[in-house]
């Protein structure tokens, strides 16, 4: 029997247009940019690598063939030297060692799900300043090696563990929030101050 599907009651109509088109979500991922390489295992997703002559900015999607992305893997956008601005997305969860190291960020977006920041991961960026999530509770050796231009770190939370030289070559000052535990007058080797008293 063929109803025209107008006559039936609306839950009706609801569950015929869910069970007939359940790929309805997919429509409304972003495009995957096509120099980014990635794995998916165990239904999450790993950015594995870009493509190094790709240049401007990068917008990582938060799911890619419908699974999330959990992590931005070791190395993936190493040498990547005309990157200038990435959007992680809020899926992430971890940033793997020397991910972006070598590459011209001059900005970068980290969300509030990242919980870990592994060893040299900006290692060498143009990055001027960047803002650390209060999710983050550790951050590896080296993370800010030889950012010559970074001047301003600023910290939501409390202060994370970090490994050694973190801020080796490199001299920002760091800023946190008045109400944040576990920071002195200095961390890393850097001086700390209020974010109120940023200039």
């Amino acid at each position: 029997i063929k109803l025209p599907i107008n006559k039936l009651s609306k839950a009706d109509q609801e569950f015929l247009t869910a069970k007939s088109s359940p790929k309805e979500p997919t429509k409304e991922e972003t495009p995957v940019n096509p120099n980014l390489k990635y794995e998916v295992k165990d239904s999450a997703v790993t950015i594995t690598g870009f493509d190094k002559k790709a240049s401007g900015e990068l917008t990582i999607p938060a799911t890619i063939e419908g699974n999330p992305v959990t992590s931005i893997g070791d190395s993936a956008f190493i040498h990547c030297y005309s990157l200038m601005s990435i959007t992680i997305p809020d899926s992430v969860t971890s940033i793997g060692n020397r991910a972006f190291k070598f590459s011209a960020l001059t900005s970068i977006a980290i969300p509030d799900s990242v919980t870990s920041i592994g060893e040299e991961v900006f290692g060498a960026t143009d990055l001027t300043s960047i803002t650390i999530p209060d999710s983050v509770t550790s951050i590896g050796e080296a993370a800010f090696l030889d950012c010559t231009r970074l001047t301003a770190v600023t910290f939501l939370g409390d202060a994370p563990e970090i490994q050694d030289k973190v801020f080796q070559n490199t001299s920002p000052t760091i800023y946190r929030k008045p109400e944040a535990k576990g920071w002195g007058d200095t961390f890393g080797g850097r001086p700390v101050k209020l974010i109120s008293e940023k200039p």
